[in-house]
């Protein structure tokens, strides 16, 4: 910091002073935004309550279009059907990511609890196509060790990319 020079003079301000500028400037924003703000005219709108039946105002769509959006593409009536779409419509595309481990510490705090602490690299991305092989594969393993279409299976994991793609050989199954 550089010294004052001769005849410069400083303002001290307390610090209630600044925060009562603080609140004009946020009440003064609010009524401007209402003055200015011609006939009560909505605001950007974004999405239009519609009824579908049930409790009404909880179903919501897009303001864009005219009617609920049912299927994304065409002749996509379930999610797995939806993913091999996806899959391949952008096959090149970046699909999962996940990053590496690097290091993986306990650290204890001052008041006795502990907390693992983790060094995390650069993103290992998994391609709309290698999904649909690794599920691909997949199911094609539980199929060679005896899984009939319609069996229950459980997953009990960590969340992470694997599982997803595991959930997706459910569903296909």
């Amino acid at each position: 910091m550089l010294p004052p020079s001769a005849g410069t003079k400083y303002l001290a301000l307390e610090p209630t002073t600044i925060l009562v500028a603080f609140v004009i400037a946020i009440i003064t924003t609010f009524i401007l935004t209402f003055v200015f703000n011609k006939d009560g005219k909505k605001l950007k709108q974004r999405a239009v309550t519609c009824d579908v039946g049930g409790e009404p105002g909880l179903a919501k769509r897009n303001h864009r279009f005219l009617s609920l959006v049912e299927t994304p593409w065409e002749g996509a009536s379930t999610l797995a059907f939806l993913f091999e779409q996806a899959c391949h419509q952008y096959p090149g595309n970046h699909f999962l990511g996940a990053r590496e481990l690097i290091k993986q510490e306990t650290e204890v705090s001052k008041d006795g609890k502990s907390f693992e602490k983790l060094t995390l690299g650069k993103y290992n991305w998994v391609t709309y196509g290698q999904a649909l092989q690794r599920v691909t594969n997949f199911a094609s393993g539980l199929v060679a060790i005896g899984h009939q279409k319609g069996e229950r299976v459980a997953l009990f994991s960590e969340t992470r990319a694997e599982w997803m793609l595991a959930l997706q050989v459910f569903m296909l199954s």
